[in-house]
């Protein structure tokens, strides 16, 4: 490193990577919130903070701050200068040049990469990766934007507060005091998505059918213990990509975790459910998706064995919640879905006495199935056993891969397993946009 380098860089990119909280020195910690995600508009979001420990929440004091980007710190570092083409492909190799008047020269490549110049290529020092977006623009580095959000903490409430004009991605850094030792502090990753209108139904004397409303949001069911994190992940994508807002329920509202390695990189995959299963109505749902992961099973309302992870054994009351949930979907004809061991639980469920996927063809997860003192030892055994249909994994479009292995029978859509969950996402998306769904189930409704 050359005199005047700074230790603190590089970075590596936009965002400080979200992590757990760190292992705490005394005998309480915080609770991490993980990632949030919410519509913009001008409405406040609301967390309430919480602790493990030797000590209650309301004896703590909480603290939040905005963390800067990558790109303001930066800017703040060395000061770089805007100009009119950053002298695009000067030296070569289609790179756009920026000055600082205190350190010199720096370059941002098409792909995104940003280098301090030291006189060669190969001497140059790596600062950090962006997106394309900040070589098309690279203002967005010489003056980048703060975020138009206030953050502020009422006792043990953290109130997020966007402009409501604002959409878009930053930190907060939490932290909490006991009024003598402060505990490790929490990066907490925020995006800020576009409003989504409510849906409206149209005026009564109006014949014709209705165009261009947004259905109402889809329910995305996932368990609070073992939920597979792509197939949620990718799935929802796919709705949001078709302009459909997604809201996620679980057993509680509490942090929900997803199985190890199962697509969540090197973050947690937590997720925070937006409600109680038990405070879902089917009313206000144009779908219902169950994602897949050996949690789903705590949701199977007629499997009468015991698993071999107690996780998975659930409550008879919170399996006739789901049961009845599928149940006025169903009555409402209204899309019920499925991902993987998703599945399963439409495989247990019981409208007027039978299993929704009686009689349907479905795809899903072929092979194990979380242990259980019963002789279903397969995904293909349950969906079997209920008098569902299953093809065999690949069957459906391209025969060497799984990702467009999506199956629609009726109101009945399911996928195999998180190489599908994108398709699946998408196919789903397609369904509810639909024009003739939208007019003849939507518009029926108050």
């Amino acid at each position: 490193m050359m005199a005047g380098d700074v230790a603190m860089l590089p970075l590596e990119s936009e965002f400080v990577d979200t992590s757990t909280l760190a292992t705490p020195t005394s005998d309480w910690s915080m609770n991490p919130i993980g990632d949030l995600e919410f519509a913009g508009g001008g409405e406040a979001f609301e967390v309430e903070l919480t602790a493990s420990g030797n000590i209650e929440s309301e004896d703590l004091i909480f603290s939040a701050s905005i963390v800067p980007s990558l790109a303001q710190e930066l800017d703040s570092q060395y000061d770089l200068t805007e100009s009119d083409d950053y002298h695009t492909n000067c030296l070569g190799q289609n790179n756009r040049w920026i000055r600082s008047d205190s350190a010199g020269w720096f370059y941002l490549t098409p792909e995104g990469e940003f280098f301090r110049w030291r006189g060669s290529f190969d001497r140059s020092l790596h600062l950090g990766s962006f997106d394309t977006s900040y070589y098309d623009n690279p203002d967005l580095l010489t003056d980048p934007e703060s975020p138009d959000v206030d953050v502020v903490v009422e006792g043990d409430i953290l109130r997020i507060m966007p402009s409501a004009e604002f959409t878009g991605s930053f930190q907060i850094e939490v932290g909490a005091t006991d009024g003598v030792q402060r505990g490790p502090t929490d990066l907490v990753l925020v995006t800020v998505t576009e409003p989504i209108d409510d849906f409206k139904t149209p005026p009564a004397d109006e014949d014709d059918p209705v165009e261009d409303e947004t259905p109402p949001p889809v329910l995305m069911v996932i368990a609070n213990q073992d939920f597979y994190y792509q197939e949620y992940a990718d799935t929802r994508a796919s709705l949001e990509a078709a302009g459909l807002e997604v809201v996620v329920a679980a057993t509680t509202t509490e942090t929900a975790t997803p199985h190890a390695n199962s697509g969540q990189g090197d973050g947690s995959g937590h997720v925070t459910p937006d409600l109680a299963l038990s405070d879902a109505n089917a009313d206000d749902y144009s779908a219902i998706v169950f994602v897949g992961g050996w949690g789903a099973a705590s949701y199977q309302y007629a499997f009468e064995g015991t698993y071999s992870n107690g996780s998975y054994n659930s409550t008879e009351e919170l399996k006739s919640t789901v049961n009845d949930l599928i149940n006025d979907f169903v009555d409402q004809d209204k899309y019920v879905s499925a991902i993987c061991h998703g599945v399963s639980v439409l495989a247990w469920a019981r409208v007027d006495g039978v299993s929704p996927i009686s009689g349907k063809t479905v795809s899903a997860w072929a092979n194990t199935s979380p242990g259980s003192d019963t002789a279903f030892h397969t995904t293909r055994q349950e969906i079997e056993y209920n008098g569902g249909s299953m093809v065999q994994s690949g069957s459906i479009g391209d025969p060497t891969t799984a990702t467009d292995d999506v199956i629609v029978d009726g109101r009945i859509i399911t996928a195999e397993n998180y190489d599908s969950a994108a398709m699946f996402g998408q196919v789903l998306g397609d369904a509810i946009n639909d024009p003739a769904y939208i007019d003849e189930v939507f518009a029926e409704w108050e």
